[in-house]
């Protein structure tokens, strides 16, 4: 059985909270998406965790007690898993902007590995779910190791390394005119209602609402808290605007939202940050897999489909955490 630690983690702060806007307020979530992940946790238990009451409070079943009791060990077991195996072998967190449930990028990040370890067969890697203000935060902590961003990173401290020109998508809502289209010309969305994050650096959020396109006085733009690219989702969803994304930002999306190709857009260089003062071989090895996997990392949602193949998983190691970074920090 796999057990996604990023669900059984907020179910830890569910518990203690007893109230899922308290939990989520503390876990930087919208009440939705913790409600699905405590529903996905309860799917891979096969066990009803919670009762909820009036005004979002909750309590324990029986299970969700029994759990919540033994899921303090295992997540404190993790954090030392983590940090003793740098002493032997070498464990490399690769940091993910995307809250979604990822098979395909999975498979992706396991090439990468089996790449990796052709000259280094002690590194395990793992997959982090890193919210858009925390991605400089964790990198420059040590809770990630290798960052994939939109774009290079302007900090002092962080390398950023091209890997992949991907193409852009746009996001609509299925009640929009726009739904029904197989796909659409840049001169088609340029003059919609763009959703985006003013809290977020503007070098990040630029190639979002198409700033290689049009200046920012000419563009219909949205202000919304954007935690990643699901919650960013959910406002296409209620029709607030329309997002443009990256494919790898494409998972988990909601029924109500349809993805279409956008033409017309000069590419993206998709980038892997790394601190400067990360000189071990296995990090150099990563971004080289990276880099030879760049047609994989940018292909587009429908590579969902192609047929499995066997390889050696990469874990997630999806803990979110009540560590604020400053709005602005860049991703």
């Amino acid at each position: 059985m796999h057990l996604d630690l990023d669900c059984a983690e907020s179910f830890a702060v569910l518990a203690q909270e007893r109230h899922y806007g308290r939990a989520a307020a503390r876990l930087h979530l919208t009440s939705p998406t913790l409600t699905k992940r405590i529903q996905r946790l309860e799917r891979q238990l096969g066990v009803q965790l919670l009762l909820r009451g009036p005004g979002g409070v909750v309590a324990l079943t029986a299970g969700g007690a029994r759990l919540a009791a033994e899921l303090g060990p295992l997540l404190a077991h993790e954090v030392r898993v983590r940090r003793a195996s740098r002493g032997r072998g070498t464990t490399l967190v690769v940091g993910i902007p995307h809250d979604g449930d990822d098979d395909t990028l999975d498979e992706q990040l396991a090439d990468v590995q089996k790449l990796v370890r052709l000259e280094n067969p002690d590194v395990t890697m793992l997959r982090r779910r890193t919210p858009f203000p925390l991605m400089t935060t964790w990198l420059l902590d040590g809770r990630v190791d290798v960052q994939l961003t939109a774009g290079a990173v302007r900090h002092a401290a962080i390398r950023s390394t091209p890997i992949a020109a991907v193409s852009r998508i746009v996001a609509v809502g299925r009640r929009s005119a726009l739904a029904e289209a197989s796909s659409l010309a840049v001169d088609d969305v340029v003059d919609l209602p763009l959703l985006y994050d003013p809290g977020l650096p503007a070098d990040f959020m630029e190639p979002f609402w198409l700033a290689d396109v049009r200046p920012a006085a000419q563009a219909r733009l949205v202000g919304i808290v954007a935690r990643d690219s699901r919650a960013v989702l959910e406002h296409v969803l209620r029709d607030v605007g329309v997002m443009v994304l990256l494919p790898i930002q494409a998972a988990g999306v909601p029924p109500g939202v349809r993805l279409l190709p956008l033409a017309g857009l000069p590419p993206l260089v998709l980038h892997a940050a790394t601190r400067m003062s990360d000189r071990r071989a296995a990090v150099h090895s990563v971004l080289e897999a990276l880099r030879s996997l760049r047609g994989g990392m940018a292909s587009p949602p429908e590579i969902a489909d192609r047929p499995r193949r066997d390889r050696t998983p990469v874990r997630r190691t999806d803990h979110t955490t009540d560590d604020a970074a400053p709005r602005g920090t860049r991703g």
